[in-house]
């Protein structure tokens, strides 16, 4: 069997297709901010309502897919190169330990894909209208819990800002 190695892309090392991880933040970021006026056309029109409740489920299954790989690929980079920069990178909040919930810090973007890699649970941040039926509208927000040393812990993500600084300091 022969060893071919792909010259195409990080020299002699293998690598994320880049391209494919911006257009998946493109998406991202489309996703949640289309959601308010996605709800108000539902609220409008009962036939879009009905096929956006068959097809909501996608919402957090798309978000959940494309925050995760992200936050793989940015590790793998960030480990082979020792490039991502955690200055300026604030994309959401840290609690640390659950049991003091006033100390709260600043997530940078390595610590924000650590915690999207390793979360137990992740909830959406949404508002629930009610006009007859239930029409979810999906704040830009995520937060992810889980634990570390025996100590629970909560991060908050913040999707805009998430997407802002990967896209600076990621590709």
């Amino acid at each position: 069997m022969a060893e071919w190695e792909n010259p195409k892309i990080f020299g002699s090392s293998y690598g994320p297709e880049i391209e494919i991880v911006r257009l998946d933040l493109y998406r991202l970021l489309n996703q949640f901010l289309a959601s308010r006026r996605l709800s108000e056309m539902c609220a409008d029109d009962p036939y879009l309502n009905h096929a956006m409740y068959a097809l909501d489920h996608f919402f957090e299954v798309e978000a959940t897919r494309i925050l995760l790989t992200s936050a793989v690929i940015a590790r793998v980079i960030d480990d082979r190169d020792g490039d991502l920069k955690n200055y300026d990178s604030n994309c959401g909040s840290l609690i640390k330990n659950l049991d003091n919930p006033n100390n709260v810090t600043g997530l940078n973007l390595r610590e924000a894909c650590n915690k999207i890699i390793h979360a137990k649970t992740i909830k959406y941040d949404v508002e629930v209208e009610r006009q007859g039926y239930d029409q979810r509208l999906f704040n830009p927000y995520i937060y992810y819990y889980g634990s570390l040393n025996g100590k629970s812990w909560k991060a908050i993500l913040n999707i805009v800002d998430y997407v802002k600084n990967y896209t600076d300091n990621v590709v």
